[in-house]
């Protein structure tokens, strides 16, 4: 017997995690993928890693 597939709950929009993914997309393209840092994104948003590390484990 098979069960019924349950549909995966949306996410709320969340603009501070947009703002985070627009600030990484400029960066990646300004400087290169493997030169950009958490430190550098935090700096940039004036917000901590903590926060970064938060929206994206």
């Amino acid at each position: 017997m098979k069960r019924a597939h349950k549909p995966r709950p949306r996410r709320k929009r969340d603009p501070n995690r947009q703002r985070i993914v627009d600030a990484a997309r400029a960066h990646f393209f300004n400087h290169g993928f493997r030169s950009v840092t958490m430190d550098d994104l935090a700096e940039e948003l004036g917000i901590s890693k903590k926060t970064l590390y938060a929206h994206f484990p």
